[in-house]
């Protein structure tokens, strides 16, 4: 489905913009607003949207290990070596460090938190048969919500191995992506001219969000300070980025990108920081034309790599 690559690629190149810093030296108005809510959650939304109510549960795992698991500790063993751990105690101390944060589920973040997700996906769909499938999904996508705002104010942390607490929210946006499948009829708009009215309403709600509740649209700490407005922006970005999606003219180079996000995922971090010392010769430049041209070359390099490893490791970047 060519709407899922092109959705999953723009938030990904959302995702590079995110972590070069885009537009945040504008103190005026932060540009990032109007991507912060459907950032992280579309790829919990698609991945719930693809996943299929198995009867074997053996095919689960063996899906879940192939794409997700084997990819996480492959990817998250050889980035999470790092140059300090080497320095202080050599390689083998760098190597027995990563090796560390790999299992405990603390490198790569959203693969290892993916991971999770899915695992829950499949022991939730194990209780269809008490509790009804959709009833069931529906209530776990408006409880998730809520999650951040009972664990977080209410100071209770889960321990912080392979991301329980982000997984307990993305399970929401993941039974809400399955939900979507079901309904996809009926949430999706008609024509282009109304996707794109809905998404001016959306750029609309989010200025005055912004403004209005005076905050800076923080995905966490709106989600805990006012998660009824979170919870709707939340749902109402994706559903809006969904119906768009399926009538912009596909792109072939953003199709490419959304294809790769799991490897995308692993390694931006790492090809940002390796272009970050170009900034001092580029200072007669304006910060956000530095911003694009990083975000640019940055995504054009990850996507050499994910090509490179395709050829002599396809096993290890996932899907």
């Amino acid at each position: 489905m060519t709407w899922v690559d092109m959705e999953r690629g723009i938030a990904m190149i959302c995702v590079f913009v995110w972590h070069i810093g885009l537009f945040r030296e504008n103190a005026n108005f932060p540009w990032y607003i109007f991507f912060e809510y459907f950032l992280i959650p579309v790829f919990f939304f698609i991945s719930g949207y693809l996943f299929k109510d198995r009867v074997d549960n053996r095919c689960d795992f063996s899906r879940i290990i192939k794409r997700l698991l084997i990819p996480y500790f492959v990817l998250g063993f050889v980035i999470g070596i790092k140059p300090t751990a080497i320095q202080d105690g050599g390689i083998l101390n760098g190597m027995l460090l990563s090796a560390k944060h790999v299992v405990q589920g603390r490198e790569l973040w959203f693969i290892a938190c993916l991971v999770i997700v899915e695992l829950l996906a499949v022991g939730i769909k194990n209780l269809y048969n008490v509790i009804g499938k959709t009833p069931l999904k529906i209530a776990i996508a408006v409880m998730s919500m809520g999650s951040y705002f009972l664990l977080f104010r209410g100071g209770v942390i889960l321990p912080d191995y392979w991301c329980w607490c982000e997984a307990l929210v993305g399970i929401g946006f993941f039974m809400g992506g399955s939900l979507y499948r079901k309904y996809e009829s009926v949430l999706t708009v008609n024509d282009n001219k109304t996707a794109y009215v809905l998404f001016t309403i959306y750029l609309v709600l989010t200025i005055l969000c912004h403004y209005v509740l005076g905050c800076h649209m923080n995905y966490a700490s709106l989600s805990i300070s006012n998660p009824i407005v979170s919870f709707f922006l939340s749902w109402f970005s994706l559903i809006v980025l969904t119906n768009l999606c399926k009538f912009v003219p596909a792109n072939q180079v953003i199709i490419k990108i959304g294809r790769s996000t799991l490897f995308l995922f692993a390694i931006n971090i790492w090809v940002i920081k390796s272009l970050a010392s170009i900034d001092c010769y580029l200072s007669f430049v304006p910060t956000w034309i530095v911003g694009i041209l990083m975000a640019m070359v940055s995504i054009l390099i990850s996507l050499f790599l994910n090509e490179i490893m395709k050829k002599i490791a396809p096993w290890s970047i996932g899907e």
